[in-house]
């Protein structure tokens, strides 16, 4: 159990830190926020965990604002843009782990 845990927590770290050297500094810190919302969601799926009208009102309006701040962070020329996006998934996915 401990040597899964470790291994998918080192795969974790790895993919946010090749995440954080394509999407710089900024938005890396942007995306890595999101892992209150998904935390949230584990516990709901995870260990079925019930959360009150106002705690999910407050987690879409967590997930609506780094929505909101990361959209204005991604380059307007279309040949960086995939390479971004990207390092955008990456991240998320160092994130989720």
């Amino acid at each position: 159990k401990i040597v899964g845990s470790a291994t998918i927590d080192v795969s974790a770290n790895v993919l946010c830190m090749l995440g954080l050297q394509v999407v710089g500094s900024g938005v890396y810190q942007v995306l890595y926020s999101s892992v209150v919302c998904f935390t949230a969601l584990f516990s709901t799926c995870v260990l079925r965990k019930s959360h009150s009208m106002l705690q999910w009102l407050g987690i879409v309006a967590i997930a609506f604002g780094l929505g909101l701040t990361s959209h204005d962070s991604v380059p307007d020329h279309p040949e960086h843009g995939t390479t971004f996006m990207a390092g955008i998934l990456v991240t998320l996915l160092g994130c989720i782990g």
